[in-house]
């Protein structure tokens, strides 16, 4: 058995390389149906040759040549001419039978018209909607023209017999490889779908591998600079002492200290954030968090002689999250509108949430964001303005790493922006609320 199961694998397999699995089997399939068809009637021609008169046997000559014909589909499948071999091995089953009927005629030859269906439900199956309309058409002619011959027959017989049978048939079959193909279809593209999230989430992974090997490499070359620069400035003070410009030379000093310790902030925000993968997630008391960030800007508010208004209108005050996460996201949102809003104006931090989302809106009076902008003002290290960036310290990452939360949490950071009005930036973080 095992022997005859092999042998038959042998005989049916593609003789060519199909990369396509689905191909493979389909021409596996119509390899199989040529030769078992093949084997079979020859098999049943041997078995009742003796019975038959010299006559018969004569007869029987069209009949095997007929039957010889589905070795052509056989060898054309075997090659992996999968329509070719479909539409030839259709169109043999479909002159056969028709042979059939007209050589036996009479009630009997009108029911072997139902043996059409065979050929449709193949077509169905491997040839489409296209092929499978044309076989049907031509059965029903076939159908219709037999009964034209045989004049004893009632034409209503073979249109409610094996036309109707053939027709409702089809259609049911047709329907129902329709809606399993479309099943296929949604289920690839679902698959497909997660691969390309996966891929999606496996090329981020890459990336922040890479950007942590990158600020691993420069944070303390950087740090080690930066302390050379705190440590100058000094010097430069102590060496001024008696100068008239001192107090010009002590101002820019300033600059340059804030500066350094900017930069020096920014590094240490985008450490904690890289990595994102293992949140510390646990209660934040969201009035709390507010207060903390309120302190750090209290010296730059007054000199400036900006007013933050916080708003939170969240129905409970305590969310599940990583405190530096939520932390830092807030603070490079305000740091932001504070570095770009004139003096005597206002920023407006609104928070609100519902059952599991947390919206936080921060709105300047600024000079605006052009348009060309607004779609690179998350790219790292990118600055609208580089003159004034510069000026005002900072390396460009601060909106980068408030994007790297938004993402990594599911969540999303938006901006929007109307030239000498201001920006609006949204940040939406999906969030457990607890009460």
């Amino acid at each position: 058995m095992i022997q005859l199961r092999m042998m038959w694998r042998r005989l049916t397999e593609p003789i060519v390389t199909l990369d396509d699995t689905e191909h493979y089997q389909q021409a596996k399939i119509i390899a199989s149906l040529s030769l078992a068809v093949l084997i079979i009637a020859m098999m049943g021609i041997m078995v009742t040759l003796p019975s038959y008169t010299p006559s018969q046997i004569k007869g029987l000559l069209p009949v095997i040549g007929g039957i010889a014909l589905f070795f052509i589909p056989y060898a054309q499948s075997r090659r992996g001419h999968i329509r070719g071999s479909s539409i030839l091995l259709a169109s043999i089953a479909t002159i056969l039978i028709y042979g059939a009927t007209l050589s036996i005629g009479g009630i009997i030859g009108r029911d072997i018209l139902h043996y059409y269906i065979l050929v449709t439900i193949f077509t169905s199956v491997f040839l489409g909607k296209r092929y499978t309309l044309i076989f049907l058409l031509v059965t029903v002619l076939l159908s219709l023209h037999f009964v034209v011959l045989n004049p004893i027959l009632p034409i209503v017989d073979a249109i409610r017999g094996p036309i109707a049978f053939t027709l409702f048939g089809t259609a049911f079959v047709s329907a129902f490889i329709g809606i399993s193909q479309k099943h296929e279809l949604d289920k690839q593209n679902l698959i497909k779908e997660r691969e390309q999230h996966a891929a999606q989430l496996l090329i981020k992974q890459k990336q922040y591998s890479v950007l942590r090997q990158f600020v691993s490499a420069i944070s303390h070359d950087l740090r080690t600079r930066l302390s050379m620069i705190e440590t100058n400035s000094f010097f430069i003070r102590r060496l001024m002492q008696d100068n008239p410009n001192v107090e010009k030379a002590e101002a820019r000093l300033d600059k340059i200290k804030a500066i350094v310790y900017d930069i020096d902030e920014q590094i240490r925000n985008l450490e904690k954030v890289l990595n994102l993968a293992n949140p510390n997630s646990q209660k934040v008391y969201l009035n709390d968090l507010l207060n903390s960030i309120v302190k750090v800007y209290e010296t730059r508010l007054v000199e400036r002689s900006i007013s933050l208004d916080i708003h939170n209108r969240s129905p409970s005050n305590v969310v599940y999250c990583d405190p530096d996460h939520l932390f830092v996201a807030i603070k490079n949102l305000l740091d932001n509108a504070i570095a770009h809003s004139p003096d005597d104006s206002t920023v407006t931090l609104n928070m609100v949430s519902d059952d599991n989302m947390l919206i936080i809106k921060i709105i300047d009076e600024g000079d605006g964001i052009p348009a060309d902008s607004l779609t690179h003002i998350f790219d790292i290290f990118y600055k609208v303005d580089s003159a004034r960036t510069i000026s005002q310290g900072g390396l460009g990452l601060g909106l980068t790493i408030v994007k790297m939360i938004a993402d990594v949490y599911g969540g999303q950071v938006t901006a929007s922006s109307t030239l000498e009005q201001g920006s609006e930036f949204t940040l939406v973080l999906p969030i457990v609320r607890t009460t």
